[in-house]
């Protein structure tokens, strides 16, 4: 894939390979705004902690479908945020919906 290229992490298929560099860029907006809606300290722990999870799934999903390493995968979400304008814990939840969708 050219440098200059953003695969979005919802399309690629099971099976096929992303050639994307190893390496984690820096967050993006998506980071800043990644607690921006909840109202109390509390709150915002939880959400975090939710998202974080979901963050998490979606990277395990990316390593066991594609044979990536966790930095890779984070990468493969992180650029996909980037490129589609979509909150990153979005892109997450889009990436574990279409591997429970595929289990059934």
């Amino acid at each position: 894939m050219a440098a200059d290229q953003h695969a979005d992490v919802r399309s690629i298929r099971p099976g096929s390979r992303d050639e994307h560099a190893a390496g984690t860029p820096a967050p993006g907006p998506d980071a800043d705004r990644l607690l921006e809606d909840a109202d109390e300290p509390g709150e915002r722990f939880r959400a975090a902690l939710r998202d974080r999870d979901v963050i998490s799934t979606a990277k395990g999903v990316l390593m066991a479908r594609h044979g990536v390493d966790e930095e890779t995968a984070l990468h493969l979400l992180l650029e996909t945020s980037r490129a589609s304008g979509t909150r990153l814990r979005e892109v997450a939840s889009d990436v574990v919906s279409a591997a429970v969708r595929q289990r059934s």
